[in-house]
């Protein structure tokens, strides 16, 4: 039985209200808290990195023993050193955040040269797909410049991912 096609009670309308406050905002709010806390954590590290600029190597160091401290991947914590100067402001566009923490973090995989791609699939793209292109662009160089390794964004289209549907990276270069 299709359930749009079963009788709802009067106060149907109510509960799917109170379901999409509870459940669908929530997970609003919870993502936006996650993307605060990581872009916070960037930014006090950061700060730090900045203020012992004159030691060679400083950040790297304090990267992993704070990841080995906290007992946590040092990726992450230099994702939100990225993430922090990337967006060098809270990333807020009318009041709301732009995007979820998913949107920051793409798929990345390594090719063969030892080059670290960010591969995004996108369906439908909209007038702000330019800038989000341009800050995983920003990204790429800047991840780059701080770990020596080369970064790179590439933009697939999402039909053309799933008609070709790739098991590896080399099967992207056709795209």
């Amino acid at each position: 039985m299709n359930p749009k096609s079963l009788p709802t009670p009067d106060t149907y309308p109510l509960l799917l209200k109170c379901v999409r406050e509870t459940l669908i905002d929530g997970q609003r709010r919870i993502d936006a808290q996650r993307v605060r806390t990581y872009w916070e954590t960037g930014r006090v590290i950061q700060a730090d990195i900045l203020k012992n600029a004159d030691r060679a190597e400083y950040g790297t160091r304090v990267i992993k023993r704070l990841a080995k401290d906290l007992n946590i991947d040092s990726t992450n914590l230099r994702r939100c050193v990225q993430f922090a100067k990337v967006y060098p402001d809270m990333p807020i566009v009318d009041g709301r955040q732009q995007f979820t923490w998913t949107h920051f973090r793409k798929l990345i995989a390594i090719d063969k040269k030892e080059i670290h791609w960010i591969i995004e699939t996108k369906g439908m793209e909209s007038e702000e797909t330019q800038f989000k292109d341009r800050a995983a662009t920003i990204w790429c160089e800047n991840a780059s410049s701080l770990t020596d390794k080369k970064w790179r964004y590439k933009k697939v289209s999402q039909q053309k991912f799933k008609e070709l549907q790739p098991t590896n990276l080399a099967d992207l270069e056709v795209i």
